[in-house]
């Protein structure tokens, strides 16, 4: 009697249309590194005009420019440049400000087709108004936060404060390399100001660890607002946030709807959101239907490959 394969078990339909939909959207996730230094590094490329591409090139220009005026009131131009060269060749820096780009222009789609204020929801609107000082103050200064984002990012600005802390140390490298002597006391001098517990995505981790109803509040799209809502999936899930904002891209419904469930949305809250950030794609019905174990257990194999 041939008893081989009797154990093998049986996968069900739906996790093997999730695995395959996971493996599509990990192949695109793995190349936008290369994809992106190419282009962010070739201002003649034709794709160079794609608005995501430009803010991500516009944020390290800038960021070069603020960084050689803290060395020299009157550097010029061309100083700014070289220093941008050299950081278009960090990896991690191009992912932080893709990252950041593409969270900007979400925000800018869901205030425009979906009435989402980009910096003044009703849940942080909520804490402003709230008795405990510290809770208040905190929210006060989310607001101002996400009121720079968002002029930041309009004008393709990167603030040296808004840096991730394990980013600043090659940024400041760069930094002090390309503009010697100068360049390196000053980059001493920031390395020292540098506070990342004041940057705007601590202020949004702060308020929704705040939270007296825990992070059910901040799960809601339309209540919390984007930023929050992308904070608070991120810290219900233990996901990277940079993860959670690409899996909110075109492409990636699967994977963002399986870290949804991980997060504890229902079904109905999950293609809620996929509606309002994908309004005319196809739902992914077979990871929306998955139970959260399930969901844990392909994306975790996800991110083994």
């Amino acid at each position: 009697m041939n008893l081989e394969g009797r154990d093998t078990p049986v996968v069900p339909a739906a996790e093997l249309t999730v695995r395959a939909d996971l493996a599509r959207a990990g192949g695109v996730l793995a190349a936008i590194p290369p994809v992106l230094a190419h282009l962010v590094a070739n201002q003649t490329h034709a794709v160079f005009s794609e608005e995501i591409v430009a803010r991500t090139r516009g944020q390290v220009e800038s960021l070069a420019r603020a960084l050689v005026r803290t060395a020299d009131d009157l550097a010029t131009a061309a100083e700014g440049r070289v220093l941008a060269g050299a950081l278009v060749e960090q990896p991690a820096l191009l992912a932080h400000c893709h990252v950041l780009a593409i969270e900007a222009q979400l925000a800018e789609r869901l205030a425009r087709d979906g009435g989402i204020d980009p910096v003044l929801s009703p849940l942080l609107q909520e804490q402003i108004a709230d008795p405990d000082p510290e809770a208040a103050g905190t929210a006060m200064k989310l607001l101002a936060a996400q009121a720079r984002f968002t002029q930041c990012q309009r004008r393709m600005e990167l603030p040296v404060g808004e840096l991730a802390a394990d980013l600043l140390p090659d940024v400041l490298l760069a930094f002090s390399l390309v503009g010697g002597p100068t360049a390196d006391h000053a980059a001493h001098c920031l390395r020292d100001q540098f506070d990342e517990g004041q940057s705007r995505t601590a202020l949004l981790a702060r308020v929704v660890l705040g939270l007296d109803e825990g992070f059910g509040p901040a799960l809601d799209l339309d209540q919390a607002g984007l930023a929050l809502f992308l904070t608070a999936v991120a810290l219900a899930t233990g996901h990277e946030r940079a993860a959670v904002v690409l899996a909110t891209s075109q492409g990636q419904q699967s994977r963002l709807a399986l870290i949804l469930r991980l997060a504890g949305l229902s079904s109905a809250a999950i293609e809620t959101v996929l509606i309002r950030l994908h309004p005319s794609a196809p739902l992914p019905r077979a990871a929306m239907s998955l139970e959260r174990d399930a969901a844990i257990a392909l994306l975790a194999e996800g991110a083994r490959r």
